[in-house]
C-alpha cells in the first residue's frame, strides 16, 4: 500500500524517502511542490530526475480535495466550498474576504459530537477526524484559487464542522506545517481556534 506524503514536515519526507536511496536534500523539494505549487502529480516536480519521480509515483500519494460545490455569497466577499476527501467525505470551507486580508474558516472534523442547538454540523455526529494533511489541503486549495489574481491566504480560522481540541494533534501539526516556509510562512498569530 502507498503512503501519503501530504500533510508530512520535510524531515518526514525524507524518512519516508532515503531509504529507498533518494537523497535527503529531496525531501524540501517534494515539500514545495507539494505545499507551494500545489502539486498532486510527482511527474510535474521537474527538479527532480525522471526516474526519481516514477518511483515516487509508484511508492507513494497525494492527498487532494475535489471541490463537489461552491457558493458565492451575494455581496461577493464570502465563498464557500464543498470539499471531498478520497475516501468520500466531504467537509464544508469558506473563505472570507476582507479589507485586512483573506481568512480561510477550516474544518477539523467530518461532522461533530458536541450537540450544539445552534449548528447543523452535530446533526449527524461526528464521523471522523481530519488528519492535519486534510486540514491543510483545504487551505492550500484556496491558496491556489487566490493566487490566479495575486493574492494569498492572510490568515486562518479553525470555526469550520468539529470540535478542534478533540483532533488536537492533528490540528497542531495543521498549524505547524502552515508556519513552515516551504507551505504558507503564516505567523502563528495568523490563527484563530475556536473551542
Amino acid at each position: 500500500m502507498s503512503s501519503d506524503l501530504y500533510g508530512l514536515f520535510v524531515p518526514e519526507i525524507a524518512e519516508a524517502i532515503v531509504p529507498y536511496g533518494l537523497e535527503a536534500y529531496r525531501a524540501r523539494q517534494i515539500a514545495e511542490w507539494i505545499y507551494q505549487h500545489g502539486s498532486a502529480d510527482f511527474a510535474v516536480m521537474s527538479n527532480l530526475p525522471v526516474l526519481h519521480r516514477q518511483w515516487l509515483a509508484e511508492h507513494f500519494t497525494l492527498t487532494t480535495v475535489t471541490v463537489l460545490a461552491e457558493q458565492q455569497a451575494a455581496d461577493g466577499k464570502t465563498t464557500k466550498y464543498l470539499l471531498s476527501f478520497p475516501d468520500g467525505v466531504a467537509v464544508e470551507t469558506v473563505l472570507m474576504r476582507q479589507s485586512y486580508g483573506n481568512s480561510v474558516c477550516v474544518s477539523t472534523q467530518v461532522g461533530c459530537a458536541m450537540g450544539c442547538l445552534f449548528c447543523a454540523s452535530t446533526l449527524g455526529g461526528v464521523v471522523r477526524d481530519l488528519t492535519g494533511g486534510e486540514i491543510l489541503a483545504q487551505v492550500l486549495y484556496i491558496q491556489q484559487q487566490l493566487e490566479s489574481s495575486g493574492q494569498k491566504v492572510n490568515s486562518i480560522v479553525l470555526m469550520g464542522a468539529g470540535e478542534p481540541l478533540l483532533n488536537y494533534d492533528n490540528v497542531l501539526r495543521f498549524i505547524r506545517l502552515c508556519h513552515e516556509n516551504y507551505t504558507l510562512n503564516l505567523s502563528y498569530r495568523s490563527f484563530t481556534l475556536s473551542t
